[in-house]
């Protein structure tokens, strides 16, 4: 990730003094202004479609989010990440069942704990976003 850009999720705060609104991260700073608003019209959708896509790709490398292209496909390696999650995440949950040690439960290897715990982060934003985990 770029160390260059603000990082952090962005929220919408309108200005009582100007038809605008603002983007503003964690920290209350403001990013970026989108002016014109007017209540519930579409310059208040271009703020929130903007704090969407900023959001989304919270800790995403800005050079990966430029190769999106209009119709929403990325360049090969993006793509291909994003194919093959699930199939990365099965092979995890293979490798997690061989890794267990039925004589010692209570004493795993570094590597179950590192697998167990990439899954479980895996499951936790699958149920977050009311996925099936893979």
């Amino acid at each position: 990730m770029s160390a260059t850009h603000t990082t952090g999720l962005l929220t919408i705060t309108k200005s009582p003094q100007e038809p605008a609104a603002y983007l503003v991260n964690d920290q209350g700073m403001a990013v970026a202004r989108v002016i014109n608003t007017n209540l519930g019209g579409v310059h208040d959708e271009n703020a929130r479609r903007l704090v969407a896509c900023w959001n989304s790709f919270d800790g995403a490398d800005t050079g990966l989010i430029e190769q999106v292209d209009k119709l929403g496909n990325c360049t090969l390696p993006y793509r291909l990440l994003k194919v093959s999650h699930a199939e990365l995440l099965s092979a995890a949950r293979d490798c997690l069942e061989r890794e267990y040690n039925d004589f010692e439960p209570d004493n795993q290897s570094n590597r179950y704990h590192d697998l167990k715990s990439i899954i479980d982060k895996a499951d936790a934003l699958a149920a977050e976003y009311g996925r099936r985990p893979a």
